[in-house]
């Protein structure tokens, strides 16, 4: 996990404006130029140089970032802004957040936004877990560990921790078990905030938790994304070890056989499912064969996928403009003309909610789960 920032990739960005401008989705939500790629590589390169005095203000813009990958996507020279940014917030800001560090330790509670997740408990999201999961799957030693993740461990995802243990029933799954080390984090909600060490400590902690099982499967894409792609960094590696619970279902499911849903879906790519990891096909798989057609496509898709609003930390710093990037991915869903509107990540789901709580928007979990055994 880098914690300083890449002086080229800075450069580079504040003298070249024009290649992905248009692809950045806080920029575009806040018609803001100050929040796009180069708007935020340029106030790194004020801050590092000096030009500017250190300030919340000044800090702002680097916290305004959805780690989508857009401007990857579209950069033709491969800068990763994200990681330069989160480096920044170190090194320019020392890691604290402009909005969140006026809080008090009881306004996650009393924010009023579901968007806002309070750092892991690993109690309390083990007590939750351990409510819902069926009986037999709660075993202290078991060959695989499920593991739904930071997002899913939430009251308001309780419904679809139970879809999950249907789904699981439903492809035959005897093996996946659940235990403490469900409920441990990963790093990467600490990693965005710019909880560096505790961040790293998570992961070390985590990482040897976890050496216990032969597999680990990862119901957040967040959580799988940042095992593959940032762990290695600090001298862990579990990918082998670690797979996506859509990767688990995958693999049990016979796409051949019978659907079983009716009405049209439309698929919202997640971020960190699509860009991050490169998982674009499966998804669209599972769907074929439970809808008996293809999910319907949205204008922006697969790598031109447009981001929900929920990547950390903007729904934290700043929520308004998190909802109204969730608005854009509302808008394209209308304009499809599909009855609902499907999502592979729990934070997906709470973000788009929170923002219209009228969008019929479910995770794909909860549709597969209405296959029955």
């Amino acid at each position: 996990m880098r914690s300083r920032t890449n002086a080229r990739d800075t450069t580079c960005c504040v003298h070249c404006p024009t290649l992905c401008l248009s692809r950045c989705p806080v920029s575009n939500a806040a018609a803001n130029l100050s929040y796009s790629p180069w708007g935020k590589q340029s106030a790194v390169w004020r801050l590092k140089g000096k030009l500017v005095d250190s300030s919340p203000e000044s800090q702002h813009p680097l916290w305004m970032c959805l780690d989508c990958l857009a401007c990857r996507e579209a950069c033709l020279h491969g800068i990763d802004v994200p990681t330069n940014l989160a480096a920044a917030r170190i090194e320019c800001g020392g890691g604290k957040p402009p909005l969140i560090e006026r809080r008090q330790p009881g306004d996650w509670a009393d924010s009023g936004h579901a968007a806002r997740i309070p750092p892991n408990d690993p109690e309390k999201g083990w007590k939750l877990l351990r409510d819902v999961a069926p009986s037999w799957r709660r075993v202290k030693e078991c060959q695989a560990l499920f593991v739904p993740g930071l997002e899913m461990l939430q009251e308001d995802s309780v419904d679809l921790l139970e879809a999950t243990f249907r789904l699981l029933d439903a492809v035959g799954d005897k093996v996946l078990g659940v235990n403490k080390d469900s409920a441990l984090e990963c790093g990467h909600h600490g990693y965005a905030h710019a909880w560096f060490k505790a961040a790293e400590k998570e992961a070390r902690t985590t990482a040897k938790k976890f050496g216990r099982y032969s597999r680990v499967v990862l119901a957040s894409p967040h959580c799988a994304s940042f095992l593959r792609l940032k762990w290695p960094e600090i001298g862990l590696d579990r990918s082998r070890q670690a797979t996506t619970l859509l990767e688990f279902v995958g693999r049990r499911v016979d796409l051949s056989g019978p659907s079983f849903h009716e009405g049209r879906v439309a698929w919202h790519d997640p971020c960190h499912l699509g860009r991050h990891l490169g998982m674009y096909q499966l998804p669209r798989d599972l769907l074929k064969w439970a809808c008996r057609q293809p999910p319907v496509e949205l204008l922006h898709r697969k790598e031109k996928g447009q981001c929900c609003g929920g990547g950390w930390p903007v729904p934290s710093v700043a929520p308004d403009v998190a909802s109204s990037v969730s608005s854009l991915v509302a808008q394209e869903f209308r304009d499809s003309g599909a009855d609902t509107l499907l999502v592979g990540c729990a934070q997906c789901r709470r973000q788009l909610r929170t923002a219209d709580q009228n969008l019929p928007v479910r995770h794909i979990v909860e549709l597969l789960a209405e296959k029955t055994p």
